[in-house]
């Protein structure tokens, strides 16, 4: 029975570890998957913040910049000036929105990366060190 006993023991203590392994590799998933959820709203309110400066642009900005340029150039020149400066204003933030939503991990490749990690790390540390353990410590080396 001592046999059994030394081999339950074993077996329970690596199946609390696999246990405690699979809890942390939960964790850091949700912590990935949280991180990709606030990069997206971030990309999705620049968008907002642009649309909504570009209405503005168009709005306060061109009847403005028109009557001030108005004073030294032709209605018409003036109001090229203006739209000009504004649809430079609203590529560079369409620019940065676009490079912020790109770098939003999809969940399905975040769960797939964090499964090949933990195989891999499974194959590297924990399935060596189980193939090296001997099920009686007391028993000579096979090439003795």
């Amino acid at each position: 029975m001592g046999l059994f006993s030394a081999w339950a023991d074993r077996a329970r203590t690596v199946g609390s570890a696999l246990l405690e392994v699979w809890r942390a590799e939960l964790w850091s998933l949700r912590d990935d998957l949280a991180l990709s959820g606030r990069r997206l709203r971030g990309g999705l309110i620049l968008i907002g913040l642009a649309a909504g400066l570009v209405f503005w642009c168009l709005g306060l900005a061109v009847w403005v910049g028109v009557e001030l340029l108005a004073l030294r150039l032709e209605r018409w020149q003036a109001g090229l000036v203006v739209l000009g400066v504004g649809s430079l204003v609203t590529a560079i933030l369409a620019f940065v929105a676009i490079h912020r939503l790109r770098r939003i991990e999809n969940p399905m490749e975040a769960v797939k990366r964090h499964g090949r990690d933990h195989a891999e790390w499974l194959q590297q540390s924990v399935v060596p060190g189980l193939l090296a353990e001997k099920s009686d410590p007391n028993e000579p080396p096979e090439d003795a």
